[in-house]
């Protein structure tokens, strides 16, 4: 009884150590941004942005493709790019800023991922105006175009294209893509490594 008494409260303890504190999530939080859109109908679009470097944001191509403009937003204040890199063929768009007030998140390479790890998600889902988390674990990973596509069950919602994807050292391991259809779909991330070459 007592061996499964301490296997309860391990087991407990480490599924707290897998949510990150408040104040830790305030602090990730600077570092991810509304993506906004104008597009041609009229309308406007959103989506998420990481920001990755002094210079760079990195989002999904998606994002912003076949829009009139974009820019970013945090805490009210909005900036527009000067540029941006685009790796077309794997949905990865860069946006270039002259200096950006906002902290660059720490990458660890999307390869040395662990199935079941535990990782975390934040985005700007359905038009929030604050980044909400979501959490989960790594279920599979795949090989395409020399890196991994991660598959995890951590939940992200439309306007959280471009949003983060980190570990529990608060790492940013790949950039909230895409899923697949269902109430109970699988969730796709695209690998920091295609960051690094993109802003480099």
């Amino acid at each position: 009884m007592k061996k499964l008494i301490s296997l309860l409260l391990l087991l407990i303890a480490s599924q707290v150590q897998a949510i990150p504190t408040l104040e830790k999530l305030l602090e990730l939080n600077n570092s991810i941004v509304a993506v906004n859109v104008d597009l041609p109908d009229g309308s406007s679009g959103s989506g998420t942005g990481v920001v990755v470097s002094k210079e760079y944001v990195a989002t999904d191509c998606h994002v912003i493709a076949n829009t009139l403009g974009a820019n970013i937003s945090k805490f009210d204040d909005a900036y527009k790019p000067i540029a941006f890199k685009a790796d077309w063929k794997h949905d990865l768009c860069a946006l270039k800023f002259d200096g950006l007030p906002f902290k660059p998140v720490p990458m660890r390479d999307t390869a040395s991922l662990n199935i079941e790890e535990d990782v975390f998600s934040i985005g700007y889902p359905n038009g929030n105006n604050v980044p909400q988390p979501s959490y989960g674990s790594i279920k599979a990973k795949y090989p395409y175009d020399g890196s991994l596509i991660v598959r995890s069950d951590t939940a992200f919602a439309l306007g959280s294209s471009g949003g983060a994807l980190f570990d529990q050292k608060f790492n940013l391991v790949g950039i909230t893509s895409f899923k697949s259809p269902g109430p109970q779909g699988f969730f796709y991330s695209l690998p920091v490594e295609w960051i690094k070459q993109l802003i480099n």
